[in-house]
């Protein structure tokens, strides 16, 4: 499972409060064309993984992505304004 601190969280929800996303859009995790992780704007999938703050779901990863991200956190990254979210992958053979 993915790690996600409590500080990308909140980042993560309060970029929800302030969005206009439409009922059925949620904010997902995703590897883009590029084959970098990103975060997007998408639907509810099924066998969708859902992080979750306070009881709301804040963040959807379809079960492609999850087990590419097993162990990884996802965090704040330090130093860099705007506020930005940073994956940090596991180190191999952990």
């Amino acid at each position: 499972m993915l790690i996600v601190s409590d500080r990308a969280l909140a980042v993560m929800a309060n970029a929800l409060d302030a969005g206009e996303l439409a009922e059925e859009q949620v904010l997902r995790l995703a590897m883009g064309a590029d084959g970098e992780y990103g975060l997007a704007i998408g639907e509810v999938r099924e066998g969708d993984e859902i992080i979750s703050r306070d009881e709301r779901p804040v963040l959807y990863i379809d079960s492609e992505t999850a087990p590419a991200i097993h162990g990884a956190t996802l965090d704040v990254a330090e130093g860099v304004s705007p506020v930005r979210l940073a994956l940090k992958m596991p180190e191999p053979g952990l």
